[in-house]
């Protein structure tokens, strides 16, 4: 082997050094999906993005443009109908890193409403199964528990009623157990079953009225059952009350 002098050693050790790493922000090779590796700015980015920490976008951004990731904004392009200007959180998922398969999520911030878009583009480059558009997720708030049935009973419910578009209900008849119903929200809202009778020709109706007490109220937290009847119909109607009960109160939208 060669001896070298010692200055021209250590140039030599030091080119070797600067062509394997590099110098500066550049001092290493970054990893990929292939190779063990350094962390970037842009890699740090998407970690903190993976962990919750959103990215802002701009206004009039396209949604369906967007990398895999989690993002915020306002006023994008794409958005569901309805919350178009809205402050919206938006994650991008993707499968085996094509645009082929993506699924998009989006949040309204202010109310909390959800909707997602699937992607699942096929050789003929068509969504051949999963249907096209925004599906809204339903979201369904306990508002209330217990269980009853007269008449002037006045609910206390968790929060305001008019955050919700409607309410559902589970009731109950006494003669074919639980019911749920869903009613849109309103001043006053009214629910129906319908039992037919198995040992004899007839059929009974059992319907409950809540209306919201002090509807002037903002706070918009207290209901009142107003009316609880129910109707038998055989040759002739029959009207007995308080059969009917209340069990379960959720606001929805």
């Amino acid at each position: 082997m060669k001896k070298l002098d010692l200055p021209l050693a250590a140039k030599r050790s030091s080119l070797k050094k600067y062509v394997d790493e590099g110098s500066g922000d550049d001092a290493h090779m970054p990893a990929d999906n292939q190779h063990n590796g350094f962390f970037t700015t842009e890699m740090y980015k998407q970690l903190l993005s993976a962990i919750g920490d959103r990215k802002h976008v701009d206004d009039g951004t396209d949604i369906y443009g967007l990398n895999p990731g989690r993002y915020f904004g306002e006023n994008l392009k794409n958005a569901p109908a309805g919350a178009e200007k809205a402050l919206l959180f938006v994650d991008v998922d993707r499968a085996d890193q094509t645009n082929d398969h993506k699924m998009y999520k989006v949040t309204v911030a202010y109310t909390g409403q959800v909707y997602n878009y699937n992607k699942h583009v096929n050789s003929a480059g068509t969504n051949a199964s999963t249907p096209l558009g925004w599906a809204t997720t339903e979201k369904y708030y306990t508002l209330w528990n217990g269980n009853v049935s007269a008449a002037g009973t006045v609910l206390t419910i968790a929060d305001n009623i008019y955050k919700f578009s409607k309410v559902r209900l589970t009731l109950n008849d006494s003669n074919s157990g639980d019911h749920v119903i869903t009613v849109p929200r309103s001043a006053a809202m009214i629910a129906y079953l319908t039992y037919p009778w198995l040992s004899q020709h007839g059929v009974s109706f059992f319907g409950i009225t809540l209306k919201i007490k002090d509807a002037s109220d903002n706070g918009g937290t207290k209901l009142i059952v107003d009316r609880n009847y129910s109707y038998s119909f055989t040759n002739q109607w029959t009207d007995n009350a308080a059969i009917c009960s209340v069990k379960k109160i959720e606001g929805g939208f």
